[in-house]
């Protein structure tokens, strides 16, 4: 009977009722195996951790139900936190509310040629809080000409919530009635493209409140874990980011190796070679897209400011270029 056990468990030890089976990393082993007695009380363990226990008869029965019951014990399965799949959730509601304000934009943007086109050159960019209440106010140029200009600098000072100094609402008064002679405007008054330039303002702030609301509680919820100090202790490496790349990688303590990360990321080289053929290598992408564009970005930002804040990340950018001899496009960091 023992002799066909053998083919599928080593016998360490029957003396002391020990039974160990190794498959790759992971190591199955019973305890409590005395052959002296009709019966024995047995447990099984996987790495160590105690996955069942019961007792058999020490007959082919019995040793039947063990054998089957070890082939399907596995290796325990991490269990991370629930902190992180909250940040999951959190980092892809972000996401979709960057995509909404960037398709937003180009909405706006595009109406706004029609009806007021040179309110884009107030401000150094056409974004934020003070740009969209503007928007909102003077979507076209009858609404500037027809106030006066005590009345263009209250709105002025009432558009942002930031301080504002005198001179700085007289200059964008002065500078938005001159843009608003030279302008040309498409359509009337009474047009209800005004209505739509309104809207699309009023959306960007909406999405920028409640996107900034989300960011608020991914820091609250990253905060505490340890590879929130980590990350933001890599030059060019914010809040955003930070909270990003723990939201989407999740606990990283749950991967076996470095190899393991590279797949789950989707960086992982492929190879393919026939006969004297030898493709050239290229990652596969099939793994999760949206760490791979956070990393993607994370790294060539790291490397534009590793000009004024140098880190070994950049340096050992440099030393693959230079040891290998190979592009910038090869190097998977």
């Amino acid at each position: 009977m023992w002799d066909a056990k053998r083919r599928v468990l080593k016998i360490k030890s029957l003396k002391h009722g020990i039974i160990q089976d190794k498959r790759g990393n992971v190591m199955r082993a019973v305890f409590g195996i005395d052959v002296s007695k009709t019966s024995s009380e047995v447990a099984i363990l996987v790495n160590s951790k105690k996955i069942n226990g019961y007792t058999i008869l020490n007959d082919a029965i019995g040793f039947n139900r063990l054998l089957g019951d070890l082939k399907t014990v596995h290796k325990p399965t991490y269990v991370q936190e629930e902190v992180y799949q909250h940040l999951r959730d959190l980092s892809r509601f972000y996401q979709n509310m960057t995509e909404d304000l960037v398709q937003t934009k180009n909405c706006l943007h595009k109406v706004l040629q029609v009806t007021f086109p040179e309110l884009e050159n107030l401000l150094s960019t056409p974004t934020g809080e003070q740009y969209w209440n503007l928007v909102m106010a003077f979507p076209c140029k009858e609404f500037i000409l027809s106030l006066s200009q005590s009345n263009l600098c209250e709105i002025i000072r009432q558009s942002t919530s930031k301080r504002i100094s005198e001179k700085r609402i007289a200059y964008l008064t002065d500078k938005l009635i001159k843009l608003a002679k030279q302008s040309l405007c498409a359509v009337k008054k009474t047009s209800p493209m005004l209505e739509e330039v309104r809207y699309y303002a009023q959306e960007l702030l909406r999405l920028s409140e409640r996107r900034q609301v989300v960011l608020n509680d991914m820091v609250a919820l990253a905060q505490p874990l340890p590879e929130y100090d980590i990350l933001r202790s890599i030059p060019d490496i914010a809040e955003i980011t930070a909270t990003s790349i723990i939201g989407e990688l999740e606990d990283i303590r749950r991967f076996q190796s470095t190899n393991q990360i590279n797949a789950f990321i989707g960086i992982d080289l492929r190879h393919y070679e026939s006969g004297n053929f030898l493709a050239k290598e290229h990652i596969t992408k099939r793994g999760n897209p949206y760490v791979r564009k956070i990393l993607f970005k994370c790294i060539h930002n790291i490397a534009s400011a590793s000009h004024t804040n140098p880190c070994h990340i950049p340096d050992f950018y440099e030393k693959c270029i230079t040891s290998l001899r190979i592009t910038n496009f090869t190097i998977t960091l």
